[in-house]
């Protein structure tokens, strides 16, 4: 700062040397840039490694030890029945 011939306080100018040249301001921003990209990179790993999360703690419906045994019944009875018709139909056994 400098005092000026009436008494007040005027800022003292830059020195050209210390300006922030074009190219040195388009650095800046550049870093700016990339900062700001490596913040949402960051943001985006964490929404990825949450979701991972999410579907490591996922459980689907799936019938107990106790339940299965009953339901595979079930299912090969349906089958025997769709095997027979099939069977009457072509004339020969299948077996799946």
């Amino acid at each position: 700062m400098q005092i000026g011939s009436i008494g007040g306080i005027q800022p003292t100018p830059t020195p050209p040397e210390q300006r922030p040249t074009e190219q040195s301001q388009q650095s800046i921003e550049r870093v700016e840039q990339e900062r700001v990209r490596g913040q949402e990179s960051q943001q985006r790993i964490e929404q990825a490694a949450q979701a991972s999360l999410e579907r490591e703690n996922l459980q689907y419906d799936q019938p107990t030890p106790s339940t299965s045994s009953p339901v595979s019944a079930y299912q090969s009875v349906a089958n025997f029945e769709q095997r027979q018709s099939v069977e009457q139909l072509v004339g020969f056994d299948i077996y799946v």
